[in-house]
């Protein structure tokens, strides 16, 4: 029979069902899509066929949360429901219903002794479907309460109490400066904060939830003055009061009559057309932050001191002055920071266009093109002198910098760009640095702060112009060579009493080059001076209490070159070779070149121990590509150097000259001589005696598998070890030192065979039994 129909969905199709032929009853039944038998009615079955689904699609339907942190997005795919039922969820949760997904979203807010479990079910079709998940949600600490126990004043910084703190916790502050702060007290007090407004949150550090933020403003409650052109309005600045100059007119507040000026903060309002002028010679020492309308302006020799590690603000202008000649070239450091850039152009503008130099660690000097690039916070630059200054008549070069005076902790980690590091400090090798602030700082303390890991410093100079002798149309070189510093001391690049010697001061402005043991290098204020010792690139000595007994040598020609040397027993040195206490000495000086030897490298400064044994040798070398007469001179000494004897031994002329009695003059052909000269303090030269019997001048000691080998009489030339069976363990020729201490032998348990060859031929061969003891 025909005529049966579905009803689908609310929709009716016909369908035509073909039963044959025959008599008899015939029984038709269906099933609907949710698998229900369909009743049979006259000519029709009703059948529902919309079925629904649902599906997890991302996230996560567990999670663990804390308290005003967002969750996870849970979504869920879904077909065929006419309607979503959320079971409960924390409060800040949602659900979501859109198209075909299901989301819950959201930041709970409030917290559970038990997880919060919700049900995601979708009604109609066959029936209801449901998903279930479960998020906990963790209570966060309460934001710490906040008690004030000082603003700001000039003599005090400001300081707070925190508390409320969970048991064991982190306090994350921002806001004017940011730091953090770890414990396990209910309290924390948090000291030295500046004038501002601080902001701050505690982590609980079992769960790692975190509270919501807790406010405070600390304000600057000191006294002010104010200069109106004529006198100050509640005194004068004495580190008690924040000062304020609003006019120059008639006069200057600042004098070189009154060197030190101290102030809590300063503040520049003269009008356009003024400028507020710091003389040569006058320090200002400010305690907070310096503000400046762009014209503040500090005159050569002048100094900016700040003590506490804030923020400046405004344009000052820093002039630094230099006797220069056309083709010197002066290593400059920038003490400023400038929006857009201080470029090297800005500070020497009448240079060579070619002449503006970086160093890059890879490849050394890097040429510039018109000085576009900046010259970035403690990195050095290299600018020739101005085009229209004269080749041989040295002329006052003034350089202006322009910008916010820096201030504070600054790490320096390579040579950057607009603040980008492009180039990062590469480990042992060179690298041109800076001094970064408006004051000189202390070398002992940058090398105190960076310890082990800036060694010697090179300052470059360039202190005569080329010469022509009589009768000779041809220039004769000038010694150009770097001033070189360590914990030991200085040299100089010329001598006498006219000399003057870097001894523990760069000056605002100057560059200097190290080869660092790390790949940052950090400055401080603590670092910072002023009053003299901001005059000149090179400074008059300092006070130390460290012992120090030094003498420097000087080699020179008829002709004018001239290298100088230095050598010094001093605390904390030992006779190896000394990161803090020696430097090598570097190729400046194109025509001479003088030094000491200690295990084959060739020092500009040698540092040894104390105590002093007046039987200590020390090898000196020198390279001259020019041959004639050199003259070797005490240039001057310290401690027992004063009085101590010191001798000139030359292996090639046999003689043993007394440098304090007289300087020692000799011939050279061109050439490098690293074995003709040894300086000695006694006048004692080995002979035939020695030779029969040197046993006793040489020591050889085990301890913890280091062999130690020490020559109290004459420099140590080679060392070859054996073991018993005259098999060869160990070799090392080139000494060139009076201690060698061997780590990094190769043998086993055993008695060992040392020979030891001394400079002047005698050779010694003793026992040593090789063990851990």
């Amino acid at each position: 029979g025909t005529g049966w129909s579905v009803t689908a969905g609310g929709n009716t199709r016909s369908a035509t069902i073909t039963i044959g032929t025959g008599t008899g009853n015939v029984s038709v039944t269906a099933t609907n899509a949710c698998g229900t038998s369909l009743a049979q009615s006259t000519g029709s079955l009703l059948a529902t066929t919309n079925s629904i689904t649902l599906t997890s699609a991302t996230g996560t339907n567990t999670q663990t949360v804390c308290a005003n942190t967002s969750i996870t997005d849970i979504t869920y795919n879904i077909t065929g429901a006419t309607g979503v039922d959320f079971g409960v969820l924390p409060d800040g949760l949602s659900g979501i219903w859109s198209g075909n997904v299901v989301t819950i979203t959201g930041t709970p807010t409030v917290t559970s002794a038990t997880p919060y479990t919700y049900t995601v079910s979708l009604l109609g079709g066959c029936g209801n479907i449901s998903a279930t998940g479960t998020i906990t949600v963790i209570a966060a600490p309460t934001a710490p309460s906040i008690s004030k126990n000082n603003d700001v004043s000039c003599g005090s910084f400001g300081s707070i109490t925190l508390g409320s703190l969970p048991g064991d916790w982190t306090i994350n502050q921002t806001g004017t400066v940011s730091k953090s702060y770890s414990g396990v007290a209910s309290t924390r007090p948090i000291q030295d904060l500046i004038a501002g407004t601080y902001n701050f949150t505690v982590t609980n550090n079992t769960t790692g939830c975190t509270s919501s933020i807790a406010s405070v403003t600390i304000s600057d409650i000191s006294s002010t003055t104010e200069w109106n052109g004529s006198n100050w309005s509640n005194g004068e600045p004495d580190g008690s009061k924040s000062a304020i100059i609003s006019s120059v007119v008639p006069n200057q507040p600042f004098t070189i009559a009154k060197p030190n000026v101290d102030a809590c903060s300063l503040t520049i309002t003269v009008p356009n057309g003024s400028q507020v002028i710091v003389p040569s010679g006058v320090t200002l020492t400010i305690t907070n932050a310096v503000t400046s309308n762009g014209r503040l302006v500090f005159k050569n020799n002048s100094s900016l001191l700040q003590t506490t590690n804030v923020q400046n603000s405004g344009n000052i202008i820093y002039e630094r002055e230099t006797n220069i000649r056309r083709f010197d070239l002066t290593y400059w450091s920038s003490p400023v920071t400038k929006a857009g850039g201080f470029t090297m152009h800005d500070f020497s503008p009448t240079t060579l266009f070619d002449k503006y130099f970086y160093f890059n660690p890879s490849s050394t000097w890097v040429t510039n093109m018109n000085g576009t690039m900046s010259m970035e916070t403690g990195n050095g630059y290299s600018i020739r002198g101005p085009q229209e200054f004269d080749t041989v008549t040295p002329s006052v070069f003034t350089g202006t910098f322009t910008g916010v005076p820096n201030n504070g902790d600054i790490t320096v980690a390579g040579v950057t760009n607009n603040g980008v590091v492009t180039m990062p400090i590469i480990i042992d090798k060179f690298f041109l640095f800076g001094n970064p602030y408006p004051s000189a700082i202390d070398v002992d303390a940058l090398l105190d702060a960076n310890l082990n890991v800036l060694g010697a410093l090179y300052f470059w100079t360039h202190v005569t112009p080329p010469q022509k002798p009589a009768g000779d149309n041809t220039y004769r070189y000038s010694s150009n060579d770097y001033v070189v510093y360590t914990s030991t001391g200085a040299t100089n690049v010329e001598g006498g009493p006219a000399a003057k010697p870097f001894d523990g001061f760069i000056a605002a402005g100057q560059g200097f080059i190290a080869k660092p043991k790390a790949t940052q290098i950090h400055f401080n204020n603590g670092m910072r001076v002023g009053e003299t010792h901001n005059g000149q690139f090179f400074k008059t000595a300092k006070s130390s209490n460290v012992e120090k007994n030094r003498v420097w040598l000087n080699i020179t020609s008829n002709e004018g070159a001239f290298k100088q040397i230095l050598v010094g027993y001093i605390q904390g040195a030992t006779n190896n070779v000394d990161f803090n206490y020696d430097a090598a000495t570097v190729g400046g000086n194109s025509f001479v070149d003088f030094y000491s030897i200690n295990e084959t490298k060739k020092l500009t400064i040698q540092g040894r121990a104390l105590p002093f044994d007046n039987a200590d040798v020390v090898p000196l070398g020198y390279k001259t590509t020019v041959a004639g007469n050199f003259t070797i001179a005490i240039d001057h000494g310290d401690g027992f150097f004063k009085t101590q004897e010191v001798y000139l031994e030359d292996k090639t002329t046999g003689k043993v000259i007394n440098l304090r009695n007289e300087n020692y003059t000799f011939s050279t052909l061109v050439g490098t001589f690293t074995d003709r000269f040894v300086l000695k303090y006694t006048n004692k030269t080995l002979g035939t005696g020695d030779f029969e019997n040197p046993e006793n001048s040489v020591l050889v000691s085990v301890k913890n598998k280091v062999v130690s080998i020490t020559s109290s009489k004459e420099t140590i030339k080679e060392v070859n070890i054996f073991d018993v069976g005259a098999q060869l363990v160990y070799s090392k020729n080139k000494v060139n030192s009076s201690e060698l201490q061997i780590t990094n032998l190769h043998s086993s348990d055993q008695v060992l065979l040392v020979k030891i060859t001394l400079e002047n031929g005698a050779t010694i061969t003793k026992k040593a039994i090789y063990s851990n003891l």
